[in-house]
């Protein structure tokens, strides 16, 4: 038998609570955001925390509060599967345990990234790539060689299984990004600030070109611009309470060829913030 842990946390609060959730042993977590009548004003995120055990989920709930119900164990035995339209692919996506399907703001910002952005035959880093969907994603859209990392083994897993269920290539490997030599065309990272900021240094030595950016809040934009201040920025997009930002390294890069790269699409404005893209909302929060 399985245990949730439901919390309600104010949208300010979700890092801090996530942190603590997998400290005390979540094999999980989950963050449902409703919509607000209100874009302006931030509402309240439920999160669902996965447990083993009854006495793990009630030793966290004793110090974080919320809600624990039993789960039937029948529901971990099959996992949903779901299906991601990639321009003319349709893609297989079984999120495991503990990971998503493609349709969170934070990887649908990334996805949005890539279309607008990769080009045939680049090569791509995903870094924490979980069950796979943006390795997938980037392949499906035309890249060439798609290296895949994550420190859990679980994530290894389902990302390796999703590859063979959808007869896509790609290397998949635990190796600490800090381990790696090789650059990438393209570093996509879909991660929490807090994780995000311990390895940026070396998302950016690993890009030779751009690096797509999701996993933080809008409020929480300027640590990820400090984080890549080295690099330009040349787009924004918000979804819901996430923000997403693109970034083109610097330097004496062989492949930043300036305004008269083909990649860029910010024609005379270096922030192009995609106006005419349904998913772009300028200044909006939930």
């Amino acid at each position: 038998m399985s245990w949730i842990l439901t919390i309600d946390a104010d949208h300010d609060a979700i890092d801090p609570i996530i942190d603590e959730l997998w400290g005390l042993g979540t094999s999980g977590v989950a963050t449902l955001v409703p919509p607000a009548p209100n874009p302006r004003v931030p509402t309240t995120a439920r999160l669902l925390a996965g447990f083993e055990s009854e006495a793990e989920a009630g030793s966290a709930q004793a110090i974080l509060g919320g809600v624990v119900t039993p789960v039937d164990p029948t529901a971990w035995d099959t996992p949903d599967v779901a299906v991601l339209e990639v321009g003319d692919r349709s893609l297989t996506i079984d999120a495991g345990h503990s990971f998503g399907h493609g349709t969170h703001p934070t990887t649908q910002l990334c996805i949005q990234a890539l279309q607008h952005h990769l080009r045939p035959g680049n090569s791509v880093l995903d870094v924490g790539c979980g069950s796979g969907v943006l390795s997938l994603t980037a392949a499906a859209l035309g890249a060439g060689a798609v290296t895949a990392i994550d420190i859990d083994p679980a994530a290894i897993a389902a990302t390796k299984a999703n590859a063979d269920a959808n007869d896509i290539e790609l290397d998949v490997t635990a190796t600490d990004i800090a381990e790696l030599d090789d650059r990438f065309d393209v570093v996509v990272v879909n991660m929490l600030v807090a994780e995000l900021e311990p390895i940026a240094s070396d998302v950016r030595r690993l890009a030779r070109d751009l690096i797509i950016v999701s996993g933080a809040l809008i409020d929480q934009r300027e640590r990820v611009q400090s984080a890549f201040s080295s690099a330009l920025l040349i787009e924004e997009n918000n979804n819901g309470d996430w923000a997403g930002n693109v970034y083109r390294t610097r330097g004496d890069d062989p492949m930043h060829t300036g305004d008269d790269d083909p990649m860029h699409t910010g024609d005379d404005d270096p922030m192009h913030t995609g106006d005419d893209d349904p998913m772009h909302r300028e200044g909006t929060a939930r």
